[in-house]
C-alpha cells in the first residue's frame, strides 16, 4: 500500500508541476505583451510560421474598468468644472463608490415634456411652448368655446378648424413718425375681436350686406335681443364682406366685435380720430382711401405667394366697396369679383386653396402725425380652405329688403 502511494506521488506530482509552470509561462507571456491597454496579439499562418503581431481596432478592444474607479469622463477637467454639469457627492450603491456621477440641474427639464410642468421651466423649449400656449389661446375662434352664443351657432358658420385668429402685434405698421422717418413698428393688439366667419355660396352678389339679410346670423340674433331684451352681440360689429369670384359667387364675411365702442369714437387719440371718420362720418370716398389690407400667406404655393405679396394695399383705390352702415353694425363690402386683376389674382390663389393658409389683416391709414401710430383693426387667417366638399356649400339667395 505504501508501495503505491510513493508511485502515485511520482507519477502525479510532477504533471501538476509542469501544468502550472506551463499557465505562469503564458501568463508571464501575455504580461510582457500588452501595451498602453491593448493587447499584441500573435497570429500563425496555415504553415505554422507567425503572420506577425497586430493589434486589434479600437471598436474591438475592451478594457475594464475595476469597481470603486474613476471613469475618465467623470474627471474630464472640462466637465467638472462646467458651470452646468455639478458632480455628486457620493452614491449609495456599493459598486459606485468612489465613481463621481454627473447631475444635471433642476432647469434641464427638457426630456420632461409634460404639460403642467413645462410651463415652469425657464429652459427654451418650455419658454417656447409656454408663448405658443398664449399664443394659441389668443387665436382659437370663438365657435370652439364649450357653450358659444346663439349667433356663432345659428346658421352655421364656416367650420372651425378652418380659421383662426392671428395675433394684430405680429403686424407692422406705420409709426408715429413715419411721415418723417418712414418707419414701421408693431402694431398695438387688434382694436376688434374676431367672432366668426360665414363663406356662403350665391347665384349673384348680394350688394345689399349680408348683415341687413333677415336669415342671416346678425339680423336673427338682433331680432332675439328685441324679443327678449338680453343682448347677444357685441355692441358694435364690424363686418368685411369680400365678394369672391369661383365657379359661383362666394361671400366671405368676416365678423368682429367690439365692446367698448369708444374706442372707435374718441376724437382725443390718433386712432380715434381716423376711425371715428371711417365708422360714423359721411364719405365714401374718404373710406375707400384710408381703408388698408395687409395680406400674408402663412402656407403655400410659391405661385401665390408670388401673386399676393405682402405688401399693404388700400382696396378703394382699385375695388369698388359697398359701405353700410346702423348703430350696431358697420360692414363694408369689397367685391373683388369687379376688379379684372384682383379676381384673377383670387381665381390662382383658390386653385390651391387647400394646401394654403392665409393671413388678412385690415386697418386704415394715417397720413399725418395727428393719426399715427396706425392699429390693426381686426386681422382673420382662413386654414385649407376645401370648395369642393366642405366649405362654402350652404346657399344664400338674395332678400326682398
Amino acid at each position: 500500500m505504501e508501495h503505491l502511494d510513493n508511485l502515485l506521488i511520482q507519477e502525479v506530482v510532477p504533471r501538476v508541476n509542469s501544468n502550472s509552470a506551463k499557465d505562469e509561462e503564458r501568463l508571464e507571456e501575455k504580461r510582457s505583451n500588452r501595451k498602453f491597454g491593448s493587447l499584441t496579439i500573435s497570429r500563425t499562418d496555415n504553415n505554422g510560421g507567425e503572420r506577425g503581431n497586430r493589434t486589434p481596432p479600437r471598436s474591438h478592444q475592451k478594457k475594464r474598468v475595476q469597481a470603486g474607479a474613476v471613469s475618465p469622463s467623470g474627471v474630464c477637467i472640462t466637465r467638472r468644472d462646467s458651470s452646468v454639469i455639478k458632480t455628486s457627492k457620493g452614491s449609495c450603491h456599493e459598486l459606485s463608490k468612489g465613481r463621481e456621477s454627473i447631475v444635471m440641474p433642476p432647469s434641464s427639464s427638457f426630456f420632461n415634456r409634460d404639460r403642467a410642468s413645462s410651463a415652469d421651466s425657464p429652459t427654451k423649449n418650455s419658454m417656447w411652448s409656454r408663448k405658443n400656449k398664449v399664443e394659441r389661446a389668443k387665436s382659437e375662434p370663438a365657435a370652439e368655446q364649450d357653450h358659444p352664443p346663439q349667433y356663432m351657432i345659428e346658421p352655421p358658420t364656416l367650420r372651425p378648424s378652418a380659421w383662426s385668429e392671428p395675433c394684430g402685434k405680429s403686424y407692422t405698421v406705420r409709426g408715429v413718425n413715419y411721415m418723417s422717418d418712414g418707419l414701421k413698428v408693431e402694431s398695438f393688439p387688434s382694436v376688434f375681436r374676431l367672432l366668426t366667419i360665414d363663406i356662403v355660396k350665391v347665384e349673384t352678389p348680394i350688394m345689399t350686406g349680408i348683415c341687413t339679410h333677415p336669415k342671416e346670423r346678425i339680423q336673427l340674433a338682433l331680432a332675439r335681443e328685441r324679443a327678449t331684451g338680453v343682448r347677444e352681440l357685441p355692441n358694435f360689429i364690424f363686418c368685411v364682406n369680400l365678394v369672391i369670384p369661383h365657379t359661383h359667387f362666394f361671400h366671405a364675411a368676416f365678423y368682429f366685435g367690439l365692446d367698448d365702442i369708444s374706442l372707435i369714437q374718441d376724437t382725443s387719440t390718433s386712432f380715434g380720430r381716423v376711425a371715428n371718420r371711417f365708422f360714423f362720418g359721411d364719405s365714401d370716398e374718404y373710406r375707400n382711401e384710408v381703408f388698408k389690407l395687409i395680406p400674408r400667406i402663412v402656407e403655400g404655393n410659391f405661385i401665390v405667394k408670388r401673386a399676393v405679396g405682402s405688401r399693404p394695399a388700400l382696396l378703394g383705390k382699385k375695388i369698388p366697396q359697398t359701405h353700410i352702415r346702423t348703430d350696431r353694425f358697420f360692414e363694408i363690402i369689397v367685391n373683388v369679383a369687379a376688379e379684372k386683376v384682383a379676381s384673377s389674382i383670387v381665381k390662382i390663389s383658390l386653385g390651391y386653396a387647400k394646401t394654403m393658409s392665409c393671413d388678412m389683416a385690415f386697418l386704415l391709414e394715417g397720413n399725418d402725425s395727428s393719426e399715427l401710430p396706425e392699429q390693426i383693426l381686426g386681422a382673420v387667417r382662413v386654414i385649407n380652405l376645401d370648395f369642393k366638399h366642405e366649405d362654402g356649400q350652404r346657399e344664400v339667395e338674395a332678400a326682398d329688403l
